[in-house]
């Protein structure tokens, strides 16, 4: 009778289980640092909503306050010819 030597099988079987685990290690590390990168970008989102919120705020304070004495100012220079700004 044929013996068969079991010695290849199980060294691969070994081998094919250690790379699994190695394989399930990254994916975890990776799903961590795409969870991390995602929470990252909803912060910048909502830095960048926010920033554009205070210049809009900015811009209607300015133009609630100070809008009509821009358009004044632009009115005389048309008309004098003279930069009133410099």
């Amino acid at each position: 009778m044929f013996e068969i030597d079991d010695r290849p099988y199980q060294y691969a079987l070994e081998n094919a289980l250690s790379e699994q685990a190695a394989s399930r290690r990254t994916n975890r590390d990776e799903g961590r640092r795409i969870a991390a990168l995602v929470r990252w970008s909803f912060g910048f989102a909502a830095n960048i909503r926010a920033r554009q919120a205070d210049v809009l705020d900015g811009k209607q304070r300015s133009i609630s306050a100070g809008g009509r004495g821009e358009r004044r100012a632009g009115r005389e220079q048309g008309q004098s010819g003279v930069d009133l700004c410099e």
